[in-house]
């Protein structure tokens, strides 16, 4: 039985009855969360942590690539957490990444607090102010003059 994650205007996704990998579709993803212009996407499960409920989706690149999981905040439907694995001559690389204190500009909901973490490392960036297309002076992409 599929399971479709449906997106309201408000970014909210409904409550779906969770079973191990569930076929979800396929999105088209230009520029999107999900790596890759379309990405299979599985339900993996839907369950409590200990930043509340999230539904957990494996999404896997059209070209073949590495699958991702990304863990959906179950109220909200934003994007709490992306963890992936990359293949290193020394076996699996995994890196997560988390999403937190999201704020709406301009009508677009988004995380002023990212953390990254790989293995013996961990770190993050807290984002102060965010404008959208404010005009830029072409002036400021010139290259800089000979002797600075």
């Amino acid at each position: 039985m599929a399971v479709s994650l449906q997106r309201q205007h408000n970014s909210r996704i409904q409550k779906a009855a969770a079973a191990p990998e569930r076929d979800v579709g396929s999105a088209q993803t230009r520029g999107g969360v999900l790596p890759g212009d379309q990405a299979e996407r599985h339900l993996l499960e839907a369950g409590g942590s200990g930043q509340g409920e999230a539904y957990a989706v494996e999404a896997t690149p059209s070209d073949g690539g590495a699958p991702e999981k990304l863990y959906f905040d179950a109220q909200t439907g934003l994007l709490r957490r992306k963890y992936s694995e990359a293949k290193t001559f020394l076996g699996q690389f995994p890196t997560q990444t988390g999403y937190e204190d999201y704020r709406e500009v301009d009508g677009v909901k988004l995380p002023f607090a990212i953390r990254w973490s790989i293995p013996g490392r961990a770190w993050g960036r807290k984002i102060a102010e965010v404008k959208q297309n404010v005009p830029l002076d072409d002036a400021r992409f010139d290259p800089p003059a000979e002797g600075n």
